[in-house]
């Protein structure tokens, strides 16, 4: 699973360049270079914590780029071993953690939800330890376990959050011994105390940060888009392994899911549990609480935080459907123990699966990367460092995928030595590298403009950027808006990058307004459903 990681030097995952910039900025930030331009919001943002992983590994290797591969890298290898630690403390067989390769290049690292993929491994090394938890030292290390996952992705630490206390409360339904409630709940409260510390961060939080997209509060109408349930099922095997327009994935995926189920049905029929004796004499809800397998609790906290959440929340969008690899994760550990020449052969057609599914994943990343990045070097060569650019990217270039790969490809600007590229995420309320006010860019009405390009102004715009990426075979500037000239730098496949010629200015006596004879309608661009909140999303 780590061959497509190293297949090209530009990945093809959506927000991946974003991620990149913010750790070249972060790894600059502390030599004063870029404390003119943008405030690191060390405390409101909580993707922080992957980031500064990356800005120190890019301070030691002196490259955003590669500091980020070898965090994926890691990432990779961290994801199955994880979830054997959680296989183990359930006495469940640890062979099983060969299910948990293949969920690693799921759609949302594809779309680049880096930090959110490396929370993955924490929460699984989080349930190891919560079931295995027995003294305050695991309570220390599940604190700080809970504020790691904080920072790196909430959506992740509430799912963390409610399966620790609904594991907590089933364990201790089936404990054997007297039962009072009252000494019950007391007990529940001193094991479950390590909570306390993330819980005070989350609030203090959630007192000094906005999530809104445009309205200032979140019961504001669009700031809240929901899925129907229906959706909601049909996105779940589409965003586990469901990447490319090629079928190789999809029938890999049906091995996966067809092999779980043999083996969870084969363990079942091999198991025969002996009923729990702990809860004889109690109160009946007490008494059908240890009837549950805690190997099924969290996947079915998984599943109704799945259902439950809305698709966007605010400027955070995709919430739900970003799960489903977690979904695929905790399902791996429902699957009893057993024995025979079937499961050994069902283990071995997942792991063959898996290597199929990397290698077309290595094949289908190389061939993004040839027909919309070569040369892309050239670029960024091209231009000056501290130097200021606009990417307009006029049309969905997906081809083989099911999203757009390289949307903000010239945010790797930034990460050679650029000061601003935009769009930037460092518009959006919850990103840790904020623009300063004095230095911010023209601002849109069009939340995430990238998709709306033809929202560009040159008379507005062009004085602030010294350069000018075009991607969609338009020109934007071919009938001299009023504004700056920008004349053709460097053309390569797939883009053009057009240079500020200072002191020259166009009249815009041709009366044309913006790139656009009328507005480009992209229904079918990935966050459709983010740009326009009343856009029914279709996976």
């Amino acid at each position: 699973m780590v061959a497509p990681l190293l297949a090209v030097r530009f990945l093809p995952f959506t927000d991946l360049p974003e991620h990149v910039a913010v750790m070249a900025t972060m790894s600059r930030w502390l030599d004063g270079t870029e404390s003119a331009t943008y405030d690191i919001t060390l405390w409101r943002s909580q993707y922080l914590l992957y980031h500064a992983a990356g800005a120190l590994l890019t301070r030691l290797l002196g490259d955003a780029v590669l500091a980020n591969r070898l965090l994926l890298v890691g990432l990779a290898l961290a994801l199955p071993l994880s979830v054997r630690a959680a296989l183990r403390a359930l006495g469940r067989d640890e062979r099983l953690a060969i299910l948990a390769a293949m969920p690693f290049l799921s759609r949302p690292l594809f779309v680049g939800f880096l930090p959110y993929m490396a929370s993955l491994p924490l929460y699984f090394l989080g349930l190891a330890l919560v079931l295995q938890a027995r003294t305050r030292r695991s309570g220390g290390l599940l604190a700080a376990l809970a504020i790691g996952l904080f920072y790196t992705h909430f959506s992740t630490l509430l799912v963390f959050v409610v399966t620790a206390v609904v594991l907590e409360i089933v364990t201790s339904a089936r404990a054997p011994g007297p039962w009072s409630f009252g000494i019950w709940l007391a007990t529940r409260v001193r094991r479950l105390v390590w909570l306390s510390p993330v819980a005070i961060v989350a609030a203090a939080w959630s007192l000094t940060s906005r999530m809104t997209l445009r309205g200032e509060s979140l019961a504001d109408r669009g700031e809240i888009g929901k899925m129907d349930v229906s959706r909601s099922i049909h996105a779940l095997p589409l965003w586990t392994f469901d990447v490319f327009r090629s079928h190789v994935d999809e029938i890999c995926g049906g091995i996966w899911w067809l092999s779980l189920a043999v083996l969870a049905v084969l363990g079942v029929r091999a198991e025969q549990p002996a009923p729990p004796t702990g809860a004889l004499g109690r109160p009946r809800a007490v008494r059908m609480l240890a009837r549950l397998d805690p190997a099924y609790v969290p996947l079915l906290c998984v599943l109704a935080i799945y259902f439950a959440t809305p698709f966007r929340i605010g400027a955070g969008g995709m919430l739900n459907v970003r799960l489903a690899p977690i979904v695929a994760l905790t399902a791996t550990l429902t699957v009893p123990r057993s024995r025979g020449a079937l499961r050994n052969a069902l283990l071995g057609a997942v792991a063959l699966a898996t290597v199929a599914f990397a290698v077309n994943a290595t094949v289908e990343v190389r061939a993004l990367a040839r027909e919309q990045m070569t040369d892309f070097d050239v670029i960024l060569a091209s231009m000056r460092p501290d130097t200021r650019l606009v990417t307009l990217r006029f049309g969905n270039l997906a081809t083989r995928t099911y999203y757009d790969p390289y949307p903000f490809a010239g945010s790797y600007h930034r990460a050679n030595g650029g000061r601003v590229a935009s769009y930037s995420f460092s518009d959006l309320p919850h990103w840790p590298v904020q623009y300063a006010s004095e230095a911010r860019p023209p601002q849109k009405r069009v939340p995430l403009w990238i998709y709306a390009p033809c929202a560009y102004r040159n008379a507005i715009d062009g004085p602030y950027y010294d350069y000018a990426l075009v991607s969609g075979g338009l020109d934007p500037f071919a009938d001299q808006p009023a504004g700056p000239v920008f004349r053709e730098l460097r053309r390569v496949p797939g883009f053009v990058l057009y240079e500020r010629v200072p002191g020259e200015v166009w009249t815009g006596e041709r009366g044309r307004d913006g790139p656009c004879a009328r507005p480009v309608d992209r229904p079918g661009s990935m966050d459709s459903a983010i740009m326009f909140p009343d856009y029914k999303y279709s996976p």
